[in-house]
Parts: C-alpha cells; sequence; structure tokens
C-alpha cells in the first residue's frame, strides 16, 4: 500500500505499530454544498392605485447534487468512509401572482 494511491485503501498508508500516523486534527472533510436560489418580479400597473404582482422563484437554480458526510462509524467498516447519501432537493421551481388594490 503506497500513502496517497487512490487504490480504495486508505490514503495515507498504514502507520507503524504503537504510532498515531500522519493524519492531522481536521484533515478530511465533508463534500462542499452548493446552492444557488433566484427571484424575479416584476409589477404590472391596472390602475392609478392597482396593480398585479408576478414572481418566479427559483430554489437550487443549477440543480447541483449535494453529498451528504462519508459514514464516520468505524464499528461498522463497510460503510467507514463512504458516501450512502444526498442532502437538499432538486431544483423546485414556484410562481406567485398578486393583484393589490
Amino acid at each position: 500500500m503506497t500513502p496517497g494511491v487512490n487504490d480504495g485503501n486508505c490514503a495515507y498508508g498504514v502507520p507503524a505499530t504503537g504510532t498515531f500516523g500522519i493524519g492531522g486534527a481536521s484533515s478530511e472533510r465533508a463534500p462542499v454544498f452548493k446552492n444557488l436560489d433566484l427571484s424575479v418580479g416584476k409589477k404590472f400597473k391596472t390602475k392609478e392605485q392597482q396593480y398585479v404582482d408576478f414572481r418566479a422563484e427559483f430554489y437550487n437554480f443549477l440543480n447541483h447534487a449535494n453529498f451528504g458526510p462519508p459514514g464516520a462509524s468505524i464499528s461498522s467498516p463497510a460503510s467507514f468512509g463512504v458516501i450512502t447519501s444526498a442532502i437538499g432537493s432538486a431544483r423546485v421551481v414556484q410562481f406567485g401572482l398578486k393583484y393589490y388594490f
């Protein structure tokens, strides 16, 4: 096993007996969470004091997949370090129309 080689084994290599290894505190991180929400609106005047307000709202506009953190329990080696879930939702579009009088 070579340190730094992505062959499915430990990236740091096997530490010598009686040592803690070379991994520092907080050296492993979960995948980044990316999200872009967008909202657009337009007012249309109907009369002097009345208007119609139209809105379009987009949640997760770029439809980016966000993955959960890897398994952190050493007691279950099959799922340790494996990402098994997604967080957040897919793109959601919402329209609104209001009449102000």
